[in-house]
């Protein structure tokens, strides 16, 4: 469990693949699981976006600000395509593999 407070969020890249980790606090009404949740095309339907973070291969991102001030319900997650390399066009995102979060790549956390 985490505390309410100022954070710094970095993302450090190990793989041969582009990651993020978007942060988001899920509103204290939504009980669905996770998994669940990933299934939608809107999250801010059910989420308010906290933070985000990008980086390549071998690479670690630039500390960026994440102020956590309300307990409740939280996820990291990465939602760049299976095979997105940092050769690969934005076009070609859709023509590649599921969003990491499907291969695993989601942390799911409770602020208090």
């Amino acid at each position: 469990m985490t505390t309410t407070g100022e954070y710094a969020l970095t993302l450090t890249d190990d793989g041969d693949e582009l990651h993020e980790a978007v942060v988001v606090r899920i509103d204290d009404d939504e009980t669905r699981p996770i998994e669940e949740l990933l299934q939608e095309d809107d999250p801010s339907e059910f989420a308010t976006d906290v933070a985000f973070v990008f980086a390549c291969p071998g690479e670690t991102s630039e500390p960026v600000a994440m102020n956590i001030d309300e307990p409740g319900r939280y996820v990291a997650v990465c939602f760049i395509p299976v095979g997105t390399t940092p050769e690969t066009p934005p076009e070609d995102f859709e023509t590649l593999g599921p969003p990491h979060a499907m291969q695993g790549m989601v942390a799911e956390f409770e602020v208090s």
